[in-house]
């Protein structure tokens, strides 16, 4: 691409170029990794958690709506994963509100 057609596309500068060894990736896609992992292991735990102690009381009845308990706590799962998902919540939330209403603390160790 010349000047001219830089200009009417409206580059300012061209895009930095990096070098990375072969080590440097693979340090780069395990940390991303390990960052994927925990958060899926706290979204494991937290969201069943929080579910259970919000709306204990409504899984107890066997069968509401005609949907059984497990239904309706994936339901609720899947909700409040929603929310997670659309960034309504995030993780430090669920980790901060199980601390203070279910004196629940998920770490990693």
């Amino acid at each position: 691409m010349n000047r001219a057609q830089r200009r009417k596309a409206g580059v300012k500068k061209p895009e930095p170029t990096y070098n990375m060894s072969a080590q440097q990736i693979a340090g780069l896609k395990k940390e991303a990794t390990n960052e994927a992992v925990n958060a899926a292991f706290v979204l494991m735990l937290a969201i069943p958690a929080m579910v259970l102690h919000d709306k204990f009381g409504q899984l107890m009845p066997r069968e509401v709506g005609g949907k059984n308990r497990e239904e309706r706590f994936v339901d609720m799962c899947v909700d409040l994963y929603d929310s997670y998902d659309k960034g309504y919540v995030t993780l430090d939330d669920l980790r901060e509100w199980l601390w203070e209403e279910a004196n629940t603390k998920i770490e990693m160790t």
